[in-house]
């Protein structure tokens, strides 16, 4: 009887190990591709692994739905870089699971648009997810799920070719993160617009090893807009750390936003004179801040605000309070540059600028332009 049971026990357990066998299936079967009729379809992933060696979508517009536990991987012998790659296409992944080995997601080539909705990325160390070659990326609603709780890192989550592109992040909440790789979260200086909506970033911090708060990697030349975002205990949330923002060639919006506890490390003081200083290649950004709040914020200079541009920088609405410089000059607000420089109904409330040797503009310090 005993030895019945046994047997019966072993049967159950073959069952379950080829239904388990049978929930890993290929991408590229699941989707059909090479029908006809693959070309433009939605379809609706069951539970279970879906493995791919690599998918060109170029000309295709198609969109795939998980569900619960719907998980996609790259098979250990692919040839391609990502899973899905190609010009000319469009492409919807919704409620899926993608397990972050340092493979590509995808390719977001020439003419191309991914929306990436409501996805979750699982790994010890989410890396390499995307890369932008001319395309556009759009994520709503990101999840992460890290399979190490006291190692959550992130590093390279999304790279720009010199082709450049567009990234659109919106109700995205990212918490307690440590940020790899020596450059920003988003964007690196060939991106050419990035958007910020409806995000919350929440105890994002740089890794000490890394190089993101050097001046080569704060310079760049996006377009960024960040509406309505919250940013709380953030480091170089601007300058490095989330988007590459100030001192840049591009245009800064930032609207109904809010900052409390963020700090900015290690940024290099930079001149407008080739004599002074330790960068020369000054460019012209423009930066508008709109009812926007800083709230107990430090950085060497400009505990809220450091802008060093010959563009137009435009303060409105917004207020400051409990804001510090370490170096003594703009507790709030460093502003150095040729341009115009409007700072109309804001508050500021208890910000200081202290240093050993100098202390100037508790709360605005600004040298040079139009004020």
């Amino acid at each position: 009887m005993q030895f019945s049971h046994f047997v019966v026990i072993l049967f159950i357990a073959f069952i379950v190990h080829i239904q388990a066998e049978t929930n890993v299936r290929t991408l590229e079967g699941a989707i059909g591709k090479g029908n006809s009729n693959w070309i433009q379809k939605t379809l609706h992933l069951n539970d279970g692994k879906y493995i791919s060696s690599g998918i060109d979508v170029s000309n295709i517009h198609i969109s795939l739905i998980g569900s619960k536990n719907t998980e996609i991987e790259q098979d250990g012998v692919a040839i391609s870089r990502a899973i899905f790659f190609g010009e000319e296409s469009k492409i919807s992944l919704q409620n899926l699971r993608f397990r972050s080995l340092g493979n590509l997601v995808a390719i977001i080539e020439r003419q191309s648009m991914m929306i990436f909705a409501d996805n979750t990325f699982v790994g010890s160390n989410i890396k390499n997810c995307f890369e932008v070659e001319g395309g556009e990326l759009v994520i709503n609603n990101l999840n992460l799920d890290f399979e190490n709780s006291n190692e959550r890192r992130i590093s390279n989550l999304i790279s720009f070719s010199e082709l450049g592109g567009y990234i659109h992040v919106e109700k995205t909440q990212l918490d307690d993160i440590i940020i790899e790789g020596g450059r920003a979260l988003l964007g690196n200086e060939y991106t050419n617009g990035i958007s910020l909506v409806n995000c919350k970033f929440n105890k994002l911090h740089l890794d000490r090893s890394s190089t993101s708060n050097k001046a080569n990697n704060i310079i760049g030349q996006a377009d960024i807009v960040i509406k309505d975002c919250t940013f709380i205990d953030v480091e170089n949330a601007l300058v490095g750390g989330i988007v590459s923002g100030l001192n840049q060639n591009g245009k800064l919006l930032i609207v109904s936003s809010s900052f409390t506890n963020c700090h900015n490390t290690k940024i290099q003081q930079i001149s407008l004179s080739n004599k002074q200083g330790t960068q020369t290649n000054i460019t012209s950004g423009d930066a508008t801040f709109k009812d926007t709040h800083f709230d107990n914020c430090d950085s060497e200079y400009g505990g809220g605000i450091n802008f060093v541009s010959d563009g137009i920088l435009l303060v409105k609405d917004c207020k400051f309070r409990n804001c510090i410089s370490n170096q003594g000059r703009g507790g709030a607000l460093y502003v150095q540059g040729s341009g115009e420089h409007t700072i109309k109904d804001c508050q500021f409330s208890s910000c200081i600028a202290q240093s050993d040797t100098i202390s100037e503009g508790g709360s605005v310090y600004i040298a040079g332009g139009t004020n």
